[in-house]
């Protein structure tokens, strides 16, 4: 995904078993609320050999349940051999008011400019 204007890249909300792998997000520095991989209230997802360079967060991980019918755990996510560049933050776990994250890993990471 090569330059899209703004807003989230890919949003994964409630899904389980999902795979990123060797993915390429060029997005528009210049552009606020530009993040790259949104996750969100999901289970078993990887994350591995992407690049990604964004105005906002490169990979975001959550657990707000606001639009979900019940709530719900974000949880083994797995981060690993991905360059990440970012005029922000390149990982966020979490905001105010949102549920559980837990068993997440984070490895082998090159991260620039945030």
């Amino acid at each position: 995904m090569v330059n899209q204007p703004s807003g989230w890249s890919y949003w994964v909300s409630d899904c389980e078993d999902v795979f990123f792998d060797r993915c390429k997000i060029e997005a528009d520095v210049q552009y606020p609320n530009n993040d790259g991989i949104h996750i969100n209230c999901s289970k078993n997802v990887f994350v591995s050999n992407c690049n990604i360079v964004c105005g906002d967060d490169c990979i975001v991980i959550r657990a707000n349940n606001y639009s979900l019918p019940e709530n719900k755990v974000c949880e083994r996510v797995t981060v690993t051999n991905c360059t990440l560049t970012s005029y922000s933050g390149c990982i966020r776990i979490g905001w105010l008011c949102d549920g559980t994250i837990r068993n997440c890993t984070f490895s082998n990471l090159v991260m620039t400019d945030a």
